[in-house]
């Protein structure tokens, strides 16, 4: 079997502290360029070069702005218990997963 990877989505981060000085790395496998990304999606966490929580906290936003917004929508519909499973599946399971 031989490893190949998908160009369109194969990138790496270089790790940097917020005073350090920027380096430029270049990376080809088989002649195509490995892009270098300032942040990047692994497990559902938004990991930046810098560890700065930021990024994952701006998505955290957005989505946790959708979940707010559907249980206003649906509040007036239903009962307290169907709010609170809408609040498990949508707000509690963002906020939760990730921790230890």
């Amino acid at each position: 079997m031989v490893l190949s990877l998908n160009t369109k989505k194969t990138h790496y981060i270089h790790f940097k502290t917020k005073n350090s000085q920027p380096v430029d790395i270049s990376t080809c496998l088989d002649n195509n360029r490995i892009s270098n990304n300032l942040c990047t999606k692994f497990l559902s966490l938004i990991v930046a070069n810098t560890l700065s929580w930021k990024p994952h906290i701006d998505h955290l936003i957005n989505e946790l702005s959708t979940a707010c917004y559907v249980i206003r929508s649906v509040k007036p519909y239903v009962n307290i218990n169907a709010i609170i499973m809408i609040y498990h599946s949508l707000f509690h399971a963002v906020m939760s997963y990730g921790t230890i």
